[in-house]
């Protein structure tokens, strides 16, 4: 469906008339770049832009300069709207706050919190497809002029208000009313929701990990982060703003996979123990290990999970602890969560007490023995959520895989988005409930989660690095993944990145193998090609910042960027 089509029928009704005027822009940008000489269409182009630029574009500056004037206006125009409904926004929740601070009417504060959670969304939807129809425009004018001007414009949207509004602090401020709710019994007195029978099983975990994952496509995320909010509490106490921005600092966290360079731990899991092996009754089939980091503080989460044990273990150490146990070594201090920044690398599971710990660490240090390294990495900004029931949500956000050689954030060879975000729902130990949590039906129901037996970011980020170059088996959900992709979006970066190709090379072997594994490196280029357009949800590429404000500085002096 061609964009303009699509925006018409995706219009909200609360935004109606003030989307980005797509059609105007198109045919300004064919008069601009010569596709278009008709006398009445650049009369018409004339007299729209005459309306906000004095005079109209001026005819003596390159293209890209005229360009930037219609842009940037109406960049500036999308972002006023922005600004006038975060502060809506803001408003409302502070008044809704206080009211259910003060005991007023607790079916009508419901109402209003629900209402103000569906604000949230449609701000957000508004954001997103305005920022594609700025994109589909540059793809345009780069697709006609054969130049890259999209990367040094976009850089400047994604810093805009149109995209950067303070989503973190409105949902906090949710939460806080919610709970207030919850404590005087509102929620829990909403009427039941029609179960259905399929949703009451898949909801249920099955085995012993207790755990279910989901993927959640970026358009719906926003839905569920409402959902979340509205129903949890975070985990962990939200960090508080800082600086002048008055907006609360959300960290990065990195995950580091673990593998031998034979991929055993991959192999085990994924192909399955060898013939002759002693299976285990249950969990993985060998043991595993990654490191967790984050961005701020030097506090490190190792992982473990032992052969055959559905359950994890977490530790907390230095980073330098961190790099001996990389070793082989102990690790001479166990931390915990009141250590300073901890918190940004705590997982689901309760980090061990220091006895736990250092069993744990002893089994790490004979799993070290097998020659694990690091081999990839995921990182993510993770939210940590609990309801009364003691159900966990962690949802990962703004995933992005790559290959490394090291563990402590040296440049990775190979990098590649994740076209979902990753929910994960851990039941307390022991739980055997039969009916799942009413927040999670009513996400699922509502058709926002593709529930994947088995899914982990470990499995998928070595299967693309490593597994498919070695002529492994992939993963049962990465197919689906990457033509979901495809279908969804199509080739739409107009300058894709070659991606470089797996470690090592596809083993020979049957005919149909080395079809099926070239198939799957096809899909890795769309795949690759389509997952720039989460650009929305991480910003630019640092590696090119330089580039961009030389491009930037050239523009504003009425020069092409090329020169």
């Amino acid at each position: 469906m061609k964009f303009g089509k699509q925006l018409e029928l995706c219009e909200l009704p609360k935004f109606r008339g003030n989307y980005i005027q797509y059609k105007e822009l198109k045919k300004a940008l064919k008069v601009f770049t010569g596709q278009d000489k008709d006398t009445a269409t650049v009369e018409e182009v004339t007299h729209w832009t005459s309306s906000f630029l004095r005079l109209g574009p001026n005819p003596e500056l390159p293209p890209e300069a005229r360009l930037n004037e219609v842009l940037t206006r109406e960049l500036g125009r999308l972002s006023n709207v922005v600004e006038l409904k975060q502060a809506a926004i803001r408003t409302s929740l502070d008044t809704i706050l206080q009211d259910a601070k003060k005991g007023q009417d607790v079916a009508s504060l419901v109402a209003r919190m629900e209402e103000v959670g569906d604000d949230i969304v449609s701000l957000k939807s508004f954001s997103q497809m305005n920022f594609s129809g700025f994109r589909k425009i540059l793809k345009k004018y780069d697709k006609w002029t054969k130049k890259t001007t999209m990367p040094w414009y976009m850089s400047q949207v994604v810093k805009a208000p149109l995209m950067t509004s303070d989503y973190e602090g409105f949902l906090q401020k949710l939460s806080q009313v919610a709970g207030i709710l919850r404590k005087k019994g509102a929620l829990q007195s909403q009427p039941a929701l029609k179960q259905r029978k399929s949703s009451m099983c898949d909801l249920c975990p099955a085995d012993d990990s207790q755990e279910l994952v989901f993927l959640v496509e970026v358009k719906d995320t926003m839905q569920v982060r409402v959902q979340l909010a509205m129903n949890m509490d975070p985990k962990y106490p939200p960090a508080k703003a800082v600086g002048g921005t008055g907006k609360a600092p959300r960290p990065k966290t990195t995950a580091v996979f673990l593998d031998t360079p034979s991929l055993d731990v991959y192999s085990a899991n994924i192909v399955g123990v060898p013939t002759g092996d002693e299976k285990a009754t249950s969990g993985p089939p060998c043991a595993s290990v990654h490191l967790r980091r984050s961005d701020v503080g030097q506090v490190v989460s190792a992982v473990f999970q032992a052969k055959g044990d559905a359950r994890r273990s977490e530790v907390l150490l230095g980073k330098d602890d961190a790099t001996q146990v990389l070793k082989g070594q102990a690790p001479r201090t166990i931390l915990t969560l009141s250590t300073a920044g901890a918190l940004a690398v705590a997982g689901a599971v309760d980090p061990a007490d220091s006895r736990t710990a250092m069993a744990a660490m002893q089994q790490v240090q004979q799993a070290m023995k097998g020659g694990l390294v690091p081999m990839s990495q995921a990182t993510y900004f993770r939210s940590l959520l609990k309801d009364d029931s003691g159900v966990m949500a962690v949802l990962d956000e703004e995933v992005r895989l790559a290959k490394v050689k090291e563990w402590d954030g040296a440049a990775a060879s190979l990098t590649d988005y994740f076209p979902y975000n990753v929910l994960t729902v851990a039941y307390p130990p022991g739980s055997k409930t039969a009916t799942p949590p009413r927040w999670l039906q009513k996400i699922y129901d509502n058709g926002l989660l593709l529930q994947v037996d088995g899914f982990s970011k470990a499995a998928h980020a070595i299967a693309r690095f490593h597994g498919l170059g070695a002529g492994l088996p992939v993963p049962s959900w990465y197919q689906t993944v990457l033509s979901s992709n495809g279908a969804n979006e199509g080739n739409e970066h107009p300058h894709p990145e070659t991606p470089e190709p797996a470690e090592g090379s596809v083993k020979s072997g049957s005919a149909d193998k080395d079809e099926a594994v070239s198939e799957l490196q096809r899909n890795h280029q769309a795949y690759t090609q389509n997952s720039v357009r989460l650009l929305h949800e991480f910003g630019t590429n640092p590696q090119k910042e330089e580039e961009m404000t030389a491009m930037r500085v050239a523009l504003a002096r009425g020069a092409t960027p090329d020169g």
